[in-house]
């Protein structure tokens, strides 16, 4: 069972309701009202409680025939369909806003009130967190499923050479942590899966509809600004201020010129100490997670087919600019 306890610590299984053991039925048990019947489809005389969510609704199957099903107090007991592809259909697990995974036939699902069953390919679903990820197996073994990427192999993701085989993943939390199971060299063996930090590195101001779509699918830790124009810090400075609340902020500059000219260095070497001022510790606009700039040689003489001749290092001026923000701020 992945989800059978809630943090309300209200509990679902299957109990028997009937001496000789040939009756079972789904139960929900909640501190001060106890174990509660739920019941069974009609024509069925199984059923059993796979998963539970904070508001209560519970996730499970019945047997003969073998449906998946969906409970909450105001509806009962709802038959959740199927795909259309024959055999049996079970619910195995539900998050905060009641959609569901399981499998139907030979494929995994993913239901969404209003919207209904959505089938995810070959495979089976065992757990989905707040965010709609959804884990699981497919032939290649265990899968992640979100919904800018389609179901993607974890073991495609895995190092060369790890050692790992991920056979199953059945649960996934809201930090994007899966438990499973699978062989390291050969052995069976549990596991956890911690992804790292995600950033974002963008060129543009996202719209905020933009925005809510990149934390929607990446969750990202923090943000890279990549963007100046007209030796000003305006367009990075842009970016870092539409970043939502709670993503780090950092910036990246590349200092890369082809003419002698002292202007554009300067200019740019002003916009980063500008942007670097703003976004210094202890100011309002927020913290810098780090602030990076790539110094590349000038290039002050070309021949006529363009290669250069003679190339020369940024004056001193813009190199010391540029080093004193090569370093870490504390967020």
């Amino acid at each position: 069972c992945r989800n059978c306890i809630n943090n309300s610590s209200q509990v679902v299984g299957g109990s028997a309701v009937d001496s000789g053991f040939l009756h079972f039925h789904a139960f929900l048990y909640s501190r001060g009202t106890g174990m509660i019947d739920l019941g069974t489809l009609p024509g069925t005389v199984y059923s059993n409680g796979r998963g539970v969510n904070d508001i209560g609704h519970v996730v499970g199957y019945t047997l003969a025939p073998d449906r998946a099903f969906l409970y909450s107090a105001g509806t009962g007991m709802v038959d959740l369909g199927d795909l259309g592809l024959g055999g049996s259909t079970y619910a195995y697990s539900i998050n905060n806003v009641s959609q569901v995974v399981g499998q139907s036939g030979p494929n995994a699902f993913l239901y969404t009130p209003g919207t209904g069953m959505l089938n995810l390919g070959p495979g089976g679903a065992y757990g989905i967190n707040n965010r709609g990820q959804v884990v699981g197996y497919s032939s290649h073994g265990a899968f992640l499923y979100t919904p800018s990427t389609g179901m993607v192999d974890l073991n495609s993701l895995l190092p060369n050479g790890s050692g790992w085989v991920l056979g199953q993943a059945n649960a996934i939390n809201d930090s994007g942590q899966i438990v499973g199971y699978g062989a390291l060299n050969g052995q069976g063996r549990a596991y956890l899966i911690t992804p790292g930090l995600y950033g974002i590195d963008l060129s543009a101001v996202p719209s905020s509809a933009e925005w809510a779509t990149l934390t929607a699918n990446f969750n990202p830790a923090f943000v890279i600004a990549d963007a100046w124009g007209g030796g000003t810090e305006k367009p990075a400075q842009q970016i870092l201020d539409s970043a939502p609340a709670g993503i780090k902020k950092a910036a990246y500059f590349i200092l890369n010129y082809d003419k002698p000219s002292q202007s554009g260095p300067t200019q740019v070497g002003y916009a980063i100490e500008a942007l670097g001022s703003e976004y210094e510790p202890g100011n309002a606009n927020g913290n810098l997670s780090f602030m990076a700039v790539d110094i590349e040689p000038i290039c002050y003489q070309r021949d006529s087919k363009g290669n250069c001749t003679n190339w020369e290092s940024l004056p001193q001026d813009i190199s010391s600019i540029a080093a004193r923000f090569q370093r870490i701020y504390e967020a």
